[in-house]
């Protein structure tokens, strides 16, 4: 009996192996190009090969046409990994379900709620033969994607605390520490990414009440007076905040997160306008003209152009967490790029 599971197989039969935990087994042949659950560890394995049916479909049709291929970063070939969107891109739920459902064996519903709610986290624990599959072929499906290894993706220490931003100087981030007047400066080379951010309730969304009091009047006297509390919508949007990932001399990464009135906007002399939604672009335009190599999501560069309404909306923390989590993946990919 061979180790390859291929003892008692036949000419109908076609092998299989399981890229989770490696056990081998046969499925017969007019099911191959399936996707059959591995008898060992139950992992959703695709066999190798086009089923009968299809080799004749395949032969009547002629060559399919070619999908524009769009380059994806390549994944480690080893551990589990995360498939992310690229810069910002648009991506159809329904399709790209139906990719990561097949490769990866997950349930329809949950999947398709991973990729709206991922904020670009596509997949998360995925085995990396079947991640850089993966990636690519969304890629081709016109759903730029990428692989990262989940133990190169960077973890934030902390937050720092501070009172605003002095200033953006050609020499370094200028960071006003207390209400003493206490400036700090942050080299350039230290700020990993940049990205805005916006808290946003839609319309018709949560409400909070107010209070209604109305007279009653007859003649000229007030009859009666009732008070009664009637709902009325939250604000549609709050101030564009951004985060700035900066690296520790001890080599831990921190996050900096303000609002944009947290800028002291006197630096830009007479560059600064009257608007606070201005000085805030020209402010952005700074960060990404001192520190080039610095991640900036196409999202912070259309705010920084003017395009406020690019800005990422976020309802909740956790869109603000997943959305911290594919910025670090998309400079962990950079950084692997540049190796």
């Amino acid at each position: 009996m061979s180790d390859d599971g291929s003892a008692g197989m036949t000419q109908f039969d076609v092998g299989a192996a399981c890229p989770a935990c490696g056990a081998a087994f046969k499925v017969p042949r007019i099911r191959r190009g399936s996707t059959e659950a591995c008898p060992v560890c139950g992992y959703r394995v695709r066999v190798g090969g086009e089923g009968v049916y299809e080799e004749n479909l395949a032969a009547a049709a002629g060559p399919a046409p070619r999908a524009p291929q769009l380059a994806a970063a390549p994944a480690p070939a080893s551990g589990n990994c995360m498939v992310c969107a690229r810069e910002d891109q648009p991506v159809n739920p329904l399709v790209a379900a139906l990719l990561i459902c097949e490769l990866t064996g997950g349930q329809a519903v949950d999947v398709r709620q991973q990729v709206v709610r991922g904020r670009g986290v596509l997949a998360e624990g995925v085995p990396a033969a079947r991640a850089a599959e993966l990636a690519a072929r969304l890629s081709g499906a016109l759903m730029p994607a990428f692989a990262v290894a989940e133990d190169a993706v960077p973890v934030v220490e902390r937050r720092i605390l501070f009172n605003r931003i002095d200033g953006a100087q050609d020499g370094a981030l200028q960071v006003l520490t207390d209400n003493r007047g206490t400036v700090k400066p942050i080299p350039w080379p230290a700020v990993l990414a940049a990205f805005c951010t916006q808290e946003h309730v839609v319309l018709g969304g949560p409400t909070e009440l107010e209070k209604h009091t109305e007279e009653v009047a007859i003649g000229y006297r007030v009859a009666s007076t009732h008070t009664a509390y009637r709902a009325a919508k939250r604000p549609t949007a709050s101030p564009t905040e951004c985060t700035l990932l900066v690296h520790g001399t001890s080599g831990s990464l921190f996050s900096m997160r303000f609002a944009e009135r947290k800028v002291r906007y006197a630096y830009l002399g007479p560059r600064q306008q009257s608007s606070c939604a201005q000085n805030f672009g020209l402010f952005l335009g700074d960060l990404m003209r001192y520190s080039p190599p610095t991640f900036f999501p196409a999202s912070t560069r259309a705010v920084a152009a003017g395009q406020r309404t690019k800005v990422a909306k976020l309802k909740d923390k956790r869109d603000y967490d997943r959305y911290l989590r594919w910025v670090l993946c998309c400079v962990a990919t950079r950084a692997q790029r540049t190796q």
